[in-house]
């Protein structure tokens, strides 16, 4: 069993790999919830979401730069200056620097291609261990479906069998060899019965 713990913020998510799924534990500062995702519900590509904070910060700069001027201009006794003015700017700058420090950073990366999409916050504790993180998840999804959909009986029809492994084939599950393999399995086992 691997786990994943991840903390952004107030935030805390904990992943958290079983057979057949995964657990997913989340803690924020007013609640806590537990989720699980079954592995075949989960798809095998990576999206890459990253929110741009380069204006903000620009403007968090401007901010916190004209009440240091107009300070600078106050102890130099500038006339026209309003004393009023500097501690406006400083309460205003405050408030705006809080707001943005409460705002979550949101640089993301997704889990999606299937029916579910798990989320992972790309940069915690570290890029790599959250891409082999999810490497994992990808290699054991793909065992379970190749060993669930390639099983079969003497119940198990030519069509329902061909279909799955068409399916595997055609979501890259299994090669193209391995296709062969199992058809021929298939059909060796059958006309064996």
């Amino acid at each position: 069993m691997k786990i994943l713990h991840q903390t952004r913020g107030f935030n805390s998510k904990t992943f958290t790999i079983e057979k057949n799924r995964v657990c997913i534990e989340t803690k924020s500062f007013s609640k806590a919830t537990k989720v699980y995702v079954k592995l075949e519900k989960l798809g095998f590509e990576l999206q890459y979401v990253k929110k741009n904070y380069y204006p903000k910060k620009i403007l968090l700069a401007a901010i916190w730069f004209l009440p240091i001027v107009l300070t600078i201009f106050l102890l130099l006794d500038t006339p026209n200056i309003a004393e009023e003015g500097v501690f406006s700017f400083y309460f205003i700058a405050l408030i705006v620097s809080f707001v943005s420090a409460t705002d979550s950073y949101q640089d993301d990366i997704y889990l999606t291609g299937g029916e579910s999409a798990l989320l992972f916050y790309r940069n915690r504790p570290n890029e790599s261990d959250v891409l082999a993180f999810i490497d994992e998840v990808i290699s054991l999804t793909k065992a379970f479906l190749k060993a669930k959909y390639t099983d079969f009986d003497e119940a198990t029809t030519a069509q329902d069998f061909y279909n799955c492994i068409n399916w595997l084939y055609n979501r890259e599950i299994i090669t193209r060899e391995e296709y062969i393999n199992y058809k021929a399995s298939f059909d060796m086992q059958k006309l064996l019965s």
